[in-house]
């Protein structure tokens, strides 16, 4: 397989609250022997660029970085890929002068992302190859794209979830107290159910409900629950500390239009920590259950929960196994074996 150069454009930054998928892709690219270039959409102060790891490069100014005689060096003979998730940084082809472009549509211009909605057409119209991370964005894509379209799901970070860790202080102290943790990490926005979380934790007082993420959205009404913790984000590195000790974790989301075409990269790393999860019934869970646990309101998921502890012990090698079949590794070679075929 040829070696590639993969071109992540000014669309988040490096280090970012969470880690996303553009995040975790270009760094598995790069342990996969590739050159990644991640371009910072806010400038980290560090320069031109700097090298997070072994060829995966994080750029502050992606001109003057293709123009460093080293990472020239590096991308001789290799076939370069512009990949977008922000259809108005397709702009930049001028600049790189791919030899293919990549649109990796991961939300539905619906709802919360209407506005998106013109923006998406164009990548889909401007992609030589099209990702989708959910069956939703495939089945909605192959329509008009039938053969350039392509299912990239989320994966799991098998680095960061599997490796031993010690458990968080404050996890730790809020252990003592509770019969079990029920966690859930992630930005904490609108599609968030955050009524069924409330109705979770007043009916189970005995569980301590934990809340990892930066807030874009959390209820005031939390502050009058005494056993909802919300924690604050945790830095990326820091936060298997949290997840591996979870006895459960969630995936609370409201079940409509854009949570359905989504792909929620927790589900995955709940698994690899060999935590047990229980979500709502959005297809791309639906898709992974009976690994993945479903409760369509709060008395099936408390009943699922219950049901999910008595079993969870007996099933971690399950849960080890679908996040190896569902690492990020593996869907890095199953992008470029499509790119082979452009």
């Amino acid at each position: 397989m040829r070696r590639y150069t993969v071109i992540y454009p000014p669309t988040v930054s490096w280090n970012e609250p969470i880690y996303q998928r553009p995040h975790q892709l270009m760094a598995e690219f790069a342990r996969q022997g590739h050159l990644a270039i991640f371009v910072n959409k806010i400038p980290d102060g560090r320069g031109i660029d700097w090298f997070a790891e072994e060829n995966l490069c994080i750029s502050n100014d992606l001109l003057s970085t293709l123009c460093d005689t080293r990472i020239k060096d590096m991308m001789k003979g290799t076939r370069v890929v512009l990949w977008v998730t922000y259809a108005k940084t397709m702009a930049m082809k001028s600049l790189v002068n791919p030899d293919i472009c990549v649109f990796d549509y991961i939300d539905e211009g619906v709802e919360e992302f209407a506005e998106w909605k013109k923006d998406i057409e164009e990548g889909l119209e401007s992609g030589d190859v099209i990702f989708t991370t959910s069956h939703n964005l495939l089945e909605l894509t192959q329509i008009k794209y039938p053969s350039r379209t392509f299912l990239l799901p989320n994966g799991a970070d098998i680095y960061q979830f599997t490796k031993d860790v010690v458990i968080a202080p404050d996890l730790e102290n809020l252990r003592r107290s509770y019969e079990q943790i029920i966690g859930f990490h992630g930005t904490l926005v609108s599609w968030v159910d955050f009524a069924l979380i409330r109705d979770i934790a007043l009916n189970c007082p005995e569980w301590g409900i934990v809340l990892i993420g930066p807030d874009c959205g959390l209820p005031n009404n939390y502050k009058n629950v005494p056993n909802i913790h919300y924690l604050g984000s945790r830095p990326y590195n820091k936060l298997a500390s949290y997840v591996k000790y979870f006895d459960v974790g969630m995936i609370p989301f409201e079940v409509r239009q854009v949570t359905h075409s989504a792909n929620p990269i927790k589900m995955y790393e709940y698994l690899a920590a060999g935590v047990p999860l229980v979500a709502t019934p959005i297809r791309e869970c639906v898709n992974l259950s009976p690994i993945v646990r479903i409760g369509k309101n709060s008395s099936e998921f408390i009943s699922q929960i219950k049901a999910v502890l008595k079993v969870k012990i007996q099933e971690q090698q399950l849960y080890l196994r679908m996040a190896y079949e569902n690492s990020w590794s593996q869907r890095v070679q199953h992008a470029l074996e499509v790119l082979e075929e452009f």
